[in-house]
Protein backbone atom coordinates (compact mmCIF):
# COMPACT_ATOMS: atom_id res chain seq x y z
CA UNK A 1 0.00 0.00 0.00
CA UNK A 2 2.56 2.55 -1.48
CA UNK A 3 2.72 5.29 -3.46
CA UNK A 4 6.03 6.04 -5.91
CA UNK A 5 6.31 9.15 -6.91
CA UNK A 6 9.28 10.91 -8.00
CA UNK A 7 9.79 14.47 -6.79
CA UNK A 8 10.41 16.92 -9.58
CA UNK A 9 11.47 19.90 -7.63
CA UNK A 10 14.50 17.65 -6.54
CA UNK A 11 17.20 16.73 -8.69
CA UNK A 12 18.31 13.71 -6.26
CA UNK A 13 15.96 11.53 -8.47
CA UNK A 14 16.93 13.08 -11.67
CA UNK A 15 17.78 9.81 -13.03
CA UNK A 16 16.95 6.86 -10.53
CA UNK A 17 14.06 4.12 -10.95
CA UNK A 18 11.82 3.22 -7.94
CA UNK A 19 12.47 -0.30 -7.27
CA UNK A 20 16.01 -2.20 -7.99
CA UNK A 21 15.41 -5.40 -7.22
CA UNK A 22 19.37 -7.92 -6.48
CA UNK A 23 18.88 -11.72 -6.48
CA UNK A 24 15.65 -11.25 -4.22
CA UNK A 25 12.24 -12.71 -4.07
CA UNK A 26 9.58 -9.43 -3.54
CA UNK A 27 6.20 -9.45 -3.40
CA UNK A 28 4.36 -5.67 -4.32
CA UNK A 29 0.97 -4.82 -3.70
CA UNK A 30 -1.53 -2.10 -3.63
CA UNK A 31 0.98 0.68 -4.91
CA UNK A 32 1.27 3.24 -7.68
CA UNK A 33 4.31 3.88 -9.42
CA UNK A 34 4.18 6.80 -11.08
CA UNK A 35 6.09 9.57 -12.80
CA UNK A 36 9.96 7.97 -12.21
CA UNK A 37 12.14 8.82 -14.30
CA UNK A 38 15.45 6.64 -15.32
CA UNK A 39 17.77 8.24 -17.66
CA UNK A 40 20.84 5.60 -17.15
CA UNK A 41 19.63 2.38 -17.07
CA UNK A 42 16.56 -0.08 -18.08
CA UNK A 43 13.53 0.03 -16.22
CA UNK A 44 11.33 3.63 -15.26
CA UNK A 45 10.44 2.05 -12.10
CA UNK A 46 11.54 -0.82 -11.53
CA UNK A 47 14.22 -3.23 -12.40
CA UNK A 48 14.68 -6.70 -12.09
CA UNK A 49 18.54 -7.91 -12.03
CA UNK A 50 20.68 -10.96 -11.08
CA UNK A 51 17.83 -12.52 -10.03
CA UNK A 52 16.08 -16.35 -10.49
CA UNK A 53 13.63 -15.55 -7.99
CA UNK A 54 9.86 -15.07 -8.34
CA UNK A 55 8.89 -11.49 -8.27
CA UNK A 56 4.46 -10.95 -7.61
CA UNK A 57 2.83 -7.40 -8.56
CA UNK A 58 -0.60 -7.58 -7.42
CA UNK A 59 -3.37 -4.36 -7.38
CA UNK A 60 -0.88 -2.26 -8.82
CA UNK A 61 -1.06 1.19 -11.36
CA UNK A 62 1.99 2.07 -12.98
CA UNK A 63 1.65 5.83 -14.51
CA UNK A 64 3.73 8.44 -16.41
CA UNK A 65 7.48 6.28 -16.18
CA UNK A 66 9.86 6.52 -18.41
CA UNK A 67 13.49 5.33 -19.70
CA UNK A 68 15.96 6.96 -21.84
CA UNK A 69 16.42 2.96 -22.70
CA UNK A 70 14.25 -0.28 -22.47
CA UNK A 71 11.07 -0.78 -20.15
CA UNK A 72 9.40 2.32 -19.53
CA UNK A 73 7.58 0.70 -16.09
CA UNK A 74 9.35 -2.77 -15.91
CA UNK A 75 12.76 -4.03 -17.58
CA UNK A 76 13.83 -7.63 -16.72
CA UNK A 77 16.59 -10.01 -18.13
CA UNK A 78 18.49 -12.26 -15.71
CA UNK A 79 18.48 -15.68 -16.56
CA UNK A 80 15.52 -17.86 -15.11
CA UNK A 81 13.88 -14.58 -13.10
CA UNK A 82 9.99 -14.94 -12.78
CA UNK A 83 7.65 -11.83 -12.73
CA UNK A 84 4.64 -12.27 -11.94
CA UNK A 85 1.48 -9.25 -12.40
CA UNK A 86 -2.29 -9.76 -11.85
CA UNK A 87 -4.56 -7.01 -11.78
CA UNK A 88 -1.94 -4.31 -12.81
CA UNK A 89 -2.39 -1.01 -14.95
CA UNK A 90 0.00 0.40 -17.69
CA UNK A 91 -1.12 3.77 -18.38
CA UNK A 92 1.02 6.44 -20.29
CA UNK A 93 4.59 4.94 -19.62
CA UNK A 94 7.52 5.32 -22.37
CA UNK A 95 10.77 4.02 -23.38
CA UNK A 96 13.08 5.62 -25.76
CA UNK A 97 14.00 2.04 -27.02
CA UNK A 98 11.59 -0.35 -26.67
CA UNK A 99 8.57 -1.39 -24.07
CA UNK A 100 7.15 0.91 -23.05
CA UNK A 101 5.13 -0.72 -20.41
CA UNK A 102 7.44 -3.89 -20.36
CA UNK A 103 10.72 -5.06 -21.67
CA UNK A 104 11.64 -8.62 -21.16
CA UNK A 105 15.04 -10.00 -22.39
CA UNK A 106 17.50 -13.33 -21.81
CA UNK A 107 15.94 -16.48 -20.76
CA UNK A 108 13.07 -15.14 -18.57
CA UNK A 109 9.46 -16.09 -17.77
CA UNK A 110 6.37 -13.01 -17.31
CA UNK A 111 2.92 -14.17 -16.58
CA UNK A 112 0.32 -11.61 -16.73
CA UNK A 113 -3.25 -11.85 -15.66
CA UNK A 114 -6.38 -9.59 -15.68
CA UNK A 115 -3.97 -6.21 -16.63
CA UNK A 116 -4.62 -3.10 -18.42
CA UNK A 117 -1.86 -1.62 -21.11
CA UNK A 118 -3.00 1.43 -22.46
CA UNK A 119 -1.21 4.89 -23.91
CA UNK A 120 2.26 3.55 -23.54
CA UNK A 121 4.84 4.49 -25.70
CA UNK A 122 8.16 4.30 -27.46
CA UNK A 123 10.04 5.47 -30.24
CA UNK A 124 12.06 2.70 -31.99
CA UNK A 125 10.65 0.50 -35.21
CA UNK A 126 11.47 -2.50 -33.30
CA UNK A 127 9.88 -4.05 -30.35
CA UNK A 128 6.54 -2.87 -28.59
CA UNK A 129 5.35 -0.39 -26.74
CA UNK A 130 3.33 -2.74 -24.63
CA UNK A 131 5.36 -5.83 -23.74
CA UNK A 132 8.37 -6.15 -25.54
CA UNK A 133 10.43 -9.19 -25.85
CA UNK A 134 13.89 -8.44 -27.16
CA UNK A 135 14.57 -12.48 -27.34
CA UNK A 136 12.36 -15.76 -27.79
CA UNK A 137 13.68 -17.26 -24.84
CA UNK A 138 12.05 -18.39 -21.26
CA UNK A 139 8.51 -18.23 -21.50
CA UNK A 140 5.74 -15.10 -21.92
CA UNK A 141 2.05 -16.22 -21.15
CA UNK A 142 -0.46 -13.01 -21.13
CA UNK A 143 -4.26 -13.98 -20.43
CA UNK A 144 -7.30 -12.15 -19.80
CA UNK A 145 -5.62 -8.65 -20.54
CA UNK A 146 -6.38 -5.26 -22.53
CA UNK A 147 -3.92 -3.24 -25.18
CA UNK A 148 -5.62 -0.48 -25.98
CA UNK A 149 -3.96 2.95 -27.45
CA UNK A 150 0.07 1.81 -27.17
CA UNK A 151 1.93 3.77 -29.95
CA UNK A 152 5.22 3.01 -31.91
CA UNK A 153 6.48 6.16 -32.28
CA UNK A 154 8.86 4.23 -35.22
CA UNK A 155 6.04 3.26 -37.37
CA UNK A 156 5.84 -0.10 -36.39
CA UNK A 157 2.40 -1.95 -36.70
CA UNK A 158 2.97 -4.25 -33.70
CA UNK A 159 2.83 -1.75 -30.63
CA UNK A 160 1.08 -4.10 -28.20
CA UNK A 161 3.37 -7.70 -27.94
CA UNK A 162 6.32 -8.06 -30.02
CA UNK A 163 6.60 -11.92 -31.06
CA UNK A 164 4.71 -14.63 -32.15
CA UNK A 165 6.29 -16.54 -29.48
CA UNK A 166 3.59 -16.12 -27.00
CA UNK A 167 0.70 -17.50 -25.07
CA UNK A 168 -1.84 -14.93 -25.45
CA UNK A 169 -5.15 -15.63 -24.62
CA UNK A 170 -8.18 -14.15 -24.16
CA UNK A 171 -6.48 -10.86 -25.05
CA UNK A 172 -8.06 -7.86 -26.64
CA UNK A 173 -5.25 -6.62 -29.22
CA UNK A 174 -5.30 -3.60 -31.06
CA UNK A 175 -5.10 -5.24 -34.52
CA UNK A 176 -5.01 -8.47 -36.10
CA UNK A 177 -1.82 -7.31 -37.62
CA UNK A 178 0.03 -8.28 -33.88
CA UNK A 179 2.21 -10.68 -33.83
CA UNK A 180 0.76 -12.38 -30.48
CA UNK A 181 -2.59 -12.21 -32.58
CA UNK A 182 -4.16 -15.39 -32.52
CA UNK A 183 -1.53 -17.34 -30.27
CA UNK A 184 -4.00 -18.84 -27.53
CA UNK A 185 -4.21 -22.53 -28.75
CA UNK A 186 -0.67 -24.22 -27.57
CA UNK A 187 -0.19 -27.68 -26.90
CA UNK A 188 -0.68 -29.65 -24.08
CA UNK A 189 2.66 -29.50 -22.64
CA UNK A 190 2.46 -26.27 -22.76
CA UNK A 191 -0.59 -25.76 -21.26
CA UNK A 192 0.93 -28.06 -18.06
CA UNK A 193 3.83 -25.03 -17.70
CA UNK A 194 1.25 -22.23 -17.80
CA UNK A 195 -1.18 -24.45 -15.19
CA UNK A 196 2.56 -24.46 -13.30
CA UNK A 197 3.19 -21.09 -13.08
CA UNK A 198 -0.87 -20.34 -12.48
CA UNK A 199 -0.39 -22.46 -9.24
CA UNK A 200 2.48 -20.67 -7.81
CA UNK A 201 0.29 -17.17 -8.55
CA UNK A 202 -2.54 -19.08 -6.71
CA UNK A 203 -0.42 -20.36 -3.82
CA UNK A 204 0.75 -17.11 -3.02
CA UNK A 205 -2.60 -15.24 -2.63
CA UNK A 206 -3.49 -17.96 -0.09
CA UNK A 207 -0.44 -17.96 1.84
CA UNK A 208 -1.66 -13.98 1.81
CA UNK A 209 -5.12 -14.77 3.03
CA UNK A 210 -3.56 -17.18 5.70
CA UNK A 211 -1.51 -14.40 7.05
CA UNK A 212 -4.40 -11.71 6.97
Amino acid sequence: DTRLRRDWSSDVCSSDLAIRIWNSSVEIKNCIFENNSNSQQNGGAILLESTNQPVYVENTLFKGNSTDLRGGAISFWSDGAELFLVNCIFDNNNANEVGGAINKDHNTNLTVLNSLFLNNTIQQSWGAAGVSIAQDMGSTDIINSIFINNTNNGGADNADISSSGVYADHCILQSVNSPAYNTGDRSEEHTSELQSRRNIVCRLLLEKKKQK
